[in-house]
């Protein structure tokens, strides 16, 4: 839902806010010449303060009237730590399927998979029996940080598999980049990476 906003006192109340589904986003537009730089900063600090856990809020947008900035109710945290055995099998895959399929295409042995895109340091690919898509580094990944969310997002949301991740990202960036920021730095993760 977009809104268009006067000014900072415009805003619909909180609980108009929380009352967002996962299904949904606010973008609150405002006149350029009504909202400074400053008060953007301080505005999405203080919407981030006031919000629960599971809301995003950033700057989405700066046109020359106006700017814009989106609110999203992300998975929760109770959510992921109820699904990290998942989110962990899910990352296994991920890496294994990036190292095979690069392997491959150095070798010339796609087989069921076609490159479809290749730009900057990735490389996107899909499978021609499933339509599965993985997008990955052009090179061997060996950190959790060389990990995309979005792409890791669209592999869950195209596999076969992870029923319960599917369900649980309904952005595929913004809902992976706090899975992800809930697992960086845990210690099940660096047995992956070694």
């Amino acid at each position: 839902m977009k809104l268009f906003c006067e000014n900072i006192d415009a805003i619909p109340a909180l609980e108009t806010i929380k009352d967002l589904t996962r299904e949904e986003h606010l973008v609150l537009e405002f006149p350029r010449d009504e909202i400074d730089s400053k008060d953007e900063v301080q505005l999405i600090a203080q919407l981030k303060e006031q919000l629960p856990e599971n809301y995003t809020v950033f700057k989405s947008g700066v046109w020359e009237s106006t700017l814009t900035i989106t609110i999203i109710s992300l998975v929760s945290e109770i959510t992921i730590k109820q699904h990290v055995e998942e989110v962990k099998q899910a990352i296994k895959d991920y890496l294994e399927l990036s190292r095979i399929l690069l392997n491959d295409y150095q070798t010339n042995e796609l087989r069921d998979w076609e490159l479809v895109e290749e730009h900057g340091e990735h490389n996107r690919y899909e499978n021609r029996k499933n339509g599965q898509i993985l997008e990955t580094c052009s090179y061997p990944i060996t950190s959790f940080e060389s990990i995309d969310p979005y792409f890791f997002g669209l592999f869950i949301k195209t596999s076969a598999h992870y029923p319960e991740l599917k369900k649980m990202i309904k952005s595929e960036f913004h809902d992976t980049q706090k899975i992800m920021d809930f697992l960086e730095g845990k210690e099940e993760l660096k047995c992956i990476f070694q």
